[in-house]
């Protein structure tokens, strides 16, 4: 993974819901590469029941989890459906959908 192609920076939120609401928060930016998922990722993703629709890879110093928010700087959301953890080389790549 080329780090320096990271270059689009993006707000990452926690969701909390409860009966009546969903509250975010605010958890910090983070750098990462927002790309339209294709090939046999989808594919999977697809398979699983997820609505992917793009690949987000971030350095692996500040993980993401499924409980997250990723907001880019257009403001669109993207909802995480899988996470591939590629720890030894020091990224993860989060396949996501766009919310409309």
């Amino acid at each position: 993974m080329n780090f320096g192609k990271l270059v689009d920076e993006v707000t990452i939120k926690t969701v909390t819901a409860t009966s009546s609401v969903d509250s975010e928060a605010t958890l910090r930016t983070q750098w990462c590469l927002i790309e339209p998922a294709g090939g046999k990722a989808i594919e999977l993703a697809r398979a699983e029941g997820h609505q992917t629709s793009h690949k987000i890879t971030f350095r692996n110093d500040q993980a993401i989890t499924a409980d997250h928010l990723i907001v880019d700087a257009d403001g669109t959301e993207y909802r995480i459906d899988v996470i591939k953890d590629f720890r030894d080389k020091g990224y993860q790549e989060v396949f996501a959908h766009s919310v409309p």
